[in-house]
């Protein structure tokens, strides 16, 4: 993971730099290293609540470790903070639907289309 130590240099650098929480994340999640992942992101949440990649980034990695529940909060954190971030709304979907709520699926996708 050469661009993961280009990205922690960064962060040794400017400890505040939100960006390279979130593509740190990112690139432990491409690795499967979902643990680690999440704290990167959470990291970056923690610096700049408002960062609606990095908190859509942390719903793919819960839903990545089958942690539904975690996943749907994420999805349900970036469609509040941008209701018009389609990404949040799909994934939302698909969450409910891979934990058997279809209802609550149908629902997320609804509002995809409506915004």
């Amino acid at each position: 993971m050469k661009l993961s130590l280009h990205t922690k240099k960064t962060i040794e650098i400017e400890p505040n730099f939100v960006k390279a929480y979130n593509n740190l994340g990112v690139l432990y999640y491409e690795a499967g290293r979902f643990d680690e992942a999440i704290e990167s992101l959470k990291k970056a949440i923690t610096s700049s609540p408002q960062y609606v990649e990095a908190q859509y980034n942390l719903g793919i990695v819960y839903h990545g470790k089958k942690q539904y529940s975690d996943a749907v909060a994420a999805f349900q954190k970036v469609v509040e903070l941008n209701p018009k971030f389609e990404k949040g709304y799909y994934n939302l979907g698909v969450t409910y639907a891979d934990m058997g709520s279809p209802g609550d699926a149908l629902a997320a996708f609804k509002k995809n289309r409506v915004n």
